[in-house]
């Protein structure tokens, strides 16, 4: 499978939303992309949810988009690509300073229903820990299927705790409902009072396809 690269239009959190331009580009096959998710239970240091194995079934399915992004690496360092406020929406939260490492796959099914999708995080701390979680929307949950609307794609997606989480990309397609081929990920969920929570943002997700 090739790689997929592009240049894009990056906002990012921390720099006052500035507009820059950056290329994208990781030195990853789908293969590997998909051998190293399927490979997440075999992490024995791993807090991980029960639904992991559900976010993988997403792969035995030819209607499944792969996009993946990780860091450091060479779309940047981790606070570039994880531009996130605070990961409170996991169920066991982790410190943006104390994070090594991540790796996040978010995968696209196109049904008859509507999209479904997960989206899975990997997360190396500085102490030696990991945690992984899945945030699943399969058709079993009672989530509704995701949506193209005026300002992007929105599809909810459920923690193993219970958690929903919203998952929002403004970079579709402009003449079909389709997400391109390299996105960014918004993260959001709803407080106590019912408005929306924004965590921050995975900058680049490119797509395997």
């Amino acid at each position: 499978m090739k790689r997929l690269g592009a240049l894009f239009l990056l906002c990012l959190i921390f720099a006052g939303c500035a507009h820059r331009w950056r290329e994208g580009d990781l030195d990853r096959s789908a293969s590997d992309i998909e051998a190293s998710l399927r490979g997440i239970s075999t992490h024995s240091n791993a807090n991980q949810t029960s639904n992991t194995s559900q976010a993988v079934a997403f792969l035995d399915d030819s209607n499944t988009a792969i996009y993946y992004s990780e860091a450091p690496s060479e779309l940047g360092d981790v606070e570039e690509v994880a531009a996130f406020y605070d990961f409170d929406f996991l169920s066991t939260p982790v410190r943006t300073n104390e994070i090594q490492s991540v790796k996040v796959y978010y995968l696209d099914r196109t049904t008859d229903k509507g999209p479904q999708g997960a989206l899975v995080f990997d997360i190396a701390t500085t102490t030696g820990g990991e945690t992984i979680e899945s945030f699943v929307n399969d058709g079993t949950n009672g989530l509704t299927p995701g949506q193209y609307l005026d300002d992007g794609y929105y599809i909810d997606l459920k923690g193993s705790n219970g958690q929903v989480i919203t998952f929002h990309s403004e970079d579709i397609d402009e003449n079909d409902d389709v997400l391109n081929t390299v996105i960014q990920g918004q993260i959001l969920s709803k407080d106590a009072t019912g408005e929306d929570q924004f965590h921050g943002k995975i900058s680049t997700l490119i797509g395997y396809f």
